[in-house]
């Protein structure tokens, strides 16, 4: 069976569904604003409003504030609450250090692990990334988008499940 699949009992293989908490949710609809750009840099998050946008508890709320503070999306400042993180350029740069230790290893593993070529997903990635880029006003979303896709397609060529992770 696939990876992922089982047998339900009587021989039925069912596929594994993904469970997604509701802070896992909602932290993922934030930083999609976050990172599309509706939410500006500096912008503070207001734990009344957004509590009652997305019809949550503001204890939800928080619970995906905090998981986004640890990714650097937002910063939490005591007694102020929320705001979209600012980024200058020593984050930047820490950040694609980051990337790029992590990237390196991953299409190392991927040359090693594939017979010294990279996938066919990996090269199909690129092609999307470098199609778009040559259309006339491609947005930023469509790009970005199409950018982590390359990136996530070196990584799953490494087959590591640790780097997936990170």
């Amino acid at each position: 069976p696939p990876a992922g699949a089982g047998d339900a009992g009587g021989g039925r293989v069912v596929s594994a569904i993904q469970r997604v908490s509701v802070v896992d949710s909602l932290a993922g609809a934030l930083r999609a604003q976050i990172l599309d750009g509706a939410l500006d840099a500096g912008v503070p998050l207001r734990e009344v409003e957004l509590a009652q946008r997305y019809e949550v508890s503001r204890h939800t709320l928080r619970a995906a504030l905090r998981q986004l503070a640890a990714e650097g999306i937002v910063a939490l400042e005591a007694h102020r609450g929320a705001r979209v993180a600012r980024l200058g350029p020593r984050e930047l740069v820490g950040l694609w250090e980051l990337r790029t230790a992590l990237e390196v290893e991953s299409a190392r593993l991927a040359l090693e692990r594939h017979g010294g070529r990279l996938p066919p997903e990996v090269h199909r990635a690129a092609e999307r990334l470098s199609s778009a880029c040559a259309r006339p006003r491609p947005t930023w979303k469509s790009i970005s988008d199409l950018h982590a896709g390359l990136h996530g397609a070196i990584v799953d060529a490494s087959d590591s499940d640790r780097l997936r992770a990170a």
